[in-house]
């Protein structure tokens, strides 16, 4: 069980030509979300095969300014794996999950709300995990491919519009190796293709279509 409760504080202003800045509008909205959930799994292995498969209800309210909306969402979620050699793992899943909605309070100086829908989506996975030489080094691939509706779009510099939907579909790469006692080294390499759904004409933003980082550590004694 969850409640929570948020508030914002949002004001317009305007500087004239005397330099003297006038407070438009000022206001507070407050916002709770309360979620009422239960989650059940089951898994079973039979020598080098896994599997699991869960589900999850999800009772959710929101009273936003007075406005009140409730909704059941199920998020059912299955993997299978296969373990062919020591250390080495075969995969795929997929799960559905979601975001609550919200609202966003309408530009110049009206207190009326934009709300906007509940974000579900679909996430699959494949992929394989390596773990060799004596767990010295780590290796991981996953391709993935997403499918959501709901989601907010913008054109980078207005207010998230209501909903569209968005297909995403890429690959990550991770390598973790101890070359010696007390060294560490990491990388991470990912590849994606965002895009809305609908011949939506924006472009999806905070999705690169690569992405890459490295690093290294060492644990002084």
């Amino acid at each position: 069980f969850a409640d929570r409760t948020d508030s914002s504080d949002a004001a317009d202003m305007e500087t004239p030509d005397s330099g003297v800045p006038v407070l438009l509008a000022d206001r507070i909205t407050r916002t709770e979300t309360r979620e009422l959930a239960g989650f059940a799994e089951a898994r079973y292995a039979a020598g080098p095969f896994e599997a699991a498969a869960g589900l999850r209800y999800t009772d959710l309210q929101q009273t936003l300014a007075a406005q009140q909306t409730s909704e059941g969402i199920w998020a059912p979620r299955a993997e299978v794996a296969f373990l062919p050699a020591e250390g080495v793992r075969l995969f795929a899943r997929a799960a559905r999950a979601y975001r609550p909605g919200g609202y966003n309070i309408r530009a110049t100086g009206s207190a009326d709300l934009l709300p906007f829908a509940t974000t579900i989506g679909w996430t699959y996975e494949a992929g394989a995990t390596a773990t060799l030489l004596d767990n010295r080094l780590n290796l991981s691939a996953t391709g993935f491919y997403l499918d959501m509706d709901g989601v907010r779009t913008t054109d980078f510099l207005g207010l998230p519009e209501p909903a569209a939907g968005l297909k995403n579909h890429g690959i990550e790469l991770e390598l973790t190796a101890k070359p010696i006692k007390n060294l560490g080294l990491w990388g991470n390499f990912g590849w994606q293709s965002a895009s809305y759904k609908d011949n939506n004409p924006l472009e999806p933003i905070y999705t690169p279509n690569v992405t890459a980082s490295a690093g290294a550590f060492y644990d002084l004694p």
